[in-house]
């Protein structure tokens, strides 16, 4: 009940704009570890492959945290418990996380509107059609893009990508 109410909230204040980032430079792998831990025992399938090398981003740590621990309890909850994996690395001038999970997939037709506050679906009944919502919410705040690529039957993955500044590279 408190994470619906978290998530509430959050998109509540995404939707009226009042979700201004606080900038500062934020440990990717810290962010990463602590959303893992926020979503309790399913934590232990998702598997953290971040490039030690990468600079700090600057961004919020808290809505990062929010935006991933989201995309990581969704990846949990549509591979049925299977092994979620992350990967992070720098390429073209920006910073790239997937998310990869061993679900059933995204139609192409659905692959935008899996991002709308309140869709699931047609034919899921689990959660309320809030987590990727606010994980789109968050990263865009926060100058990132987020998308996913599927292979229907073969799992999905949430591409999120940030510009590394001149100064961190």
């Amino acid at each position: 009940l408190s994470r619906l109410v978290e998530n509430l909230l959050d998109v509540s204040r995404l939707e009226s704009g009042n979700a201004e980032p606080r900038q500062e430079p934020v440990d990717l792998a810290g962010v990463m570890e602590a959303a893992r831990e926020s979503i309790g025992d399913a934590g232990h399938v998702v598997r953290l492959g971040i490039d030690p090398e990468i600079p700090a981003l600057v961004a919020d740590p808290v809505q990062l945290e929010r935006a991933f621990a989201n995309l990581f309890e969704n990846g949990v909850r549509h591979g049925g418990g299977r092994q979620v994996l992350v990967r992070s690395r720098e390429t073209g001038g920006r910073l790239v996380v997937r998310v990869v999970d061993q679900g059933p997939g995204i139609p192409e037709q659905e692959r935008e509107r899996i991002f709308e506050p309140f869709y699931r679906r047609p034919g899921t009944h689990q959660g309320f059609g809030l987590g990727l919502a606010i994980a789109k919410g968050f990263v865009e705040a926060n100058g990132g893009e987020i998308h996913a690529e599927s292979v229907p039957g073969q799992g999905s993955t949430f591409v999120v990508s940030f510009p590394m500044s001149a100064g961190d590279r």
